[in-house]
């Protein structure tokens, strides 16, 4: 769950690292991202062994493909490249 508001503790009061003066946040943590576009890249490539994904290539570009960031998702989501997921 992530809060976008002030609140009376934070969270991350919760996890303060013992014998230190400081505190870990596991909410700004990359880790469960990185998990989560891993999970998806392995379903993607298996997928696209038994479907023709081609639809959602061109839907997905049609869409997004004109944006500025659409290279630092395809990056972060694909690891930099479409095509290992989507033949064209």
């Amino acid at each position: 769950m992530e809060s976008r508001y002030p609140t009376l503790k934070p969270i991350h009061e919760q996890f303060k690292i013992k014998g230190e003066d400081i505190y870990r946040d596991p909410l700004g943590s990359s880790g469960v991202t990185k998990f989560v576009y891993a999970i998806c890249r392995t379903v993607l490539r298996d997928l696209k062994e038994k479907v023709d994904l081609s639809s959602v290539r061109e839907r997905f570009m049609s869409t997004y493909g004109h944006m500025d960031d659409k290279n630092r998702f395809v990056t972060l989501a694909f690891s930099g490249s479409l095509e290992d997921f989507f033949d064209q």
